[in-house]
């Protein structure tokens, strides 16, 4: 019977050099091509988190008038601190506002009001945890506003640092002394535009949410007109 020779296939055992490099370039590319991207949308869930937040706070504020004989809360301090806990941190919104908005109320135990929290602070924040921390700030429309005459250098909030004599300067309005002709659309109380514990570090790059007094949440771009009425 005829030997029929065998045939042997030589097996490769693993990828050349140039297909490894090939593969590490289209890697490298997808990573630049990707990183950027992730950092946008993770960005913009960010400025979305934070609007919601604000909502929530603007919901408390309501509920709180409603309860307080349409008394706005207050008197505030500018910086707003991010905890709460009886007998402390008087002039915040977190500890008015808590019982309104779900939250325990204030007692003995140190908490965080997660709604007064810029999420853009836990990516920023060396230690996201220090109670000292300031998200927000109140704000109201500038003297020159027409619109803004009635509260002209005076917080609707009442400021809780004023040392003045001027007792309207530091108790806050109530709903109905805002004129009729007013809209509580035009009229700001809490911004993002500044985190003073980072240096006044922009918190969502060139957009600054805005909350009104009538609950709505406006982004600004600092490219916008709009947003020199504000800041």
């Amino acid at each position: 019977m005829p030997h029929t020779p065998s045939i042997r296939c030589r097996q490769r055992s693993g990828f050349s050099i140039i297909e490894l490099l090939v593969v590490i370039a289209v890697v490298a590319i997808l990573t630049a091509i990707l990183i950027p991207i992730t950092g946008k949308i993770r960005g913009r869930s960010m400025v979305v988190q934070d609007v919601n937040n604000l909502r929530q706070v603007g919901m408390g504020i309501q509920f709180y008038a409603q309860e307080n004989e349409q008394t706005l809360p207050g008197p505030l301090y500018v910086t707003q601190l991010t905890h709460y806990e009886k007998n402390r941190f008087p002039g915040h919104l977190a500890g008015i506002l808590a019982e309104y908005v779900g939250a325990p109320p204030p007692d003995d135990q140190l908490r965080e009001l997660e709604m007064m929290v810029d999420p853009a602070w836990r990516q920023a924040a060396e230690d996201p945890d220090d109670y000292h921390s300031v998200c927000y700030r109140v704000v109201q429309l500038k003297p020159s506003m027409a619109s803004a005459s009635f509260i002209k250098n005076q917080s609707i909030f009442g400021y809780a640092d004023y040392k003045g004599d001027d007792i309207s300067k530091k108790t806050p309005l109530k709903l109905n002394q805002i004129p009729e002709t007013v809209s509580l659309a035009d009229i700001p109380t809490l911004t993002n535009n500044n985190m003073s514990e980072l240096g006044g570090l922009p918190s969502h790059g060139d957009r600054r949410n805005v909350l009104f007094l009538d609950g709505h949440v406006d982004t600004f771009m600092i490219s916008e007109p709009e947003f020199t009425l504000y800041y």
